[in-house]
């Protein structure tokens, strides 16, 4: 292949897919203008210097870390509800266990799953600066979910047959049935806190949801005591202390940095 040939080929392959008329305004700390003028006319790639490299990384763990962090605290909250319930006893465990189980396939899955759908129109809006878009789509996912979750509902409140059908021991079962009727209230809330999350996700927005999520937690253990050992609530109690510690989150949204978007 003759040198041209290379040229043209090694042309094609390094072209950006997207061209931006703009892009020729950007220039490199390291590098004149005229050298880069040239390398582009040779149709040779730029790399970036590595000070843009680290900043970028840097943009990139201010935005993970934090979700990493909320994720961890989230099953924190689950740790410490199995914990008081192996303390009720094996009945309440396997109840509590099972319950748990069920909701996450039946219905946070669910939730999760459909939310991720405003995930691409919410960047997409936020990169157009289109705040009044991501209210309105925030408002629409929430009220998609809440009307997703009506049949779940429905689910829930009538597992206790469903699991006597499948052979499941009438404890345990009742258990659990007690245990997700209670927890309908955090399936409405699930139904706010997952588009939030998002929503200020797309935003860059992830340090508060991280404090709300660690502050939250921080309230878990010690109502749960109170709600089990003192006022002797049981399982019940335990349901109640999931749904009142996602409160928290839901307040998120009122703090006057959390978002821009006209909601």
């Amino acid at each position: 292949m003759s040198d041209q040939g290379v040229q043209d080929f090694y042309s094609f392959t390094t072209a950006p897919l997207l061209v931006n008329e703009d892009i020729n305004d950007v220039k490199d700390d390291d590098v004149s203008t005229e050298e880069q003028d040239s390398l582009q006319c040779q149709g040779q790639a730029f790399p970036p210097s590595l000070s843009k490299v680290i900043e970028e990384i840097k943009q990139l763990y201010a935005i993970a870390l934090p979700m990493i962090i909320t994720g961890l605290l989230l099953y924190g909250k689950l740790a410490i509800s199995m914990f008081f319930m192996g303390k009720l006893g094996k009945e309440a465990l396997a109840g509590g266990f099972m319950s748990i189980g069920i909701a996450n396939i039946s219905c946070y899955s669910v939730i999760s799953g459909l939310a991720l759908g405003m995930e691409a129109i919410s960047s997409q809006a936020c990169g157009a600066k289109q705040w009044p878009l991501m209210g309105q789509t925030l408002q629409r996912t929430i009220a998609i979910l809440i009307l997703a979750c009506l049949p779940i509902s429905v689910l829930w409140l009538n597992i206790e047959p469903i699991l006597l059908f499948f052979g499941q021991d009438p404890d345990i079962s009742s258990v659990a049935s007690t245990y997700l009727a209670l927890s309908l209230p955090d399936l409405l809330f699930q139904c706010i806190i997952n588009p939030l999350r998002i929503y200020l996700r797309t935003q860059n927005v992830t340090l508060p949801l991280m404090l709300t999520a660690a502050f939250s937690l921080a309230l878990h253990a010690p109502i749960n005591y109170i709600l089990v050992y003192h006022l002797s609530f049981g399982i019940r109690g335990i349901a109640v202390v999931v749904a009142l510690t996602d409160i928290g989150y839901i307040l998120v949204y009122r703090n006057g940095d959390a978002g821009r978007g006209a909601v």
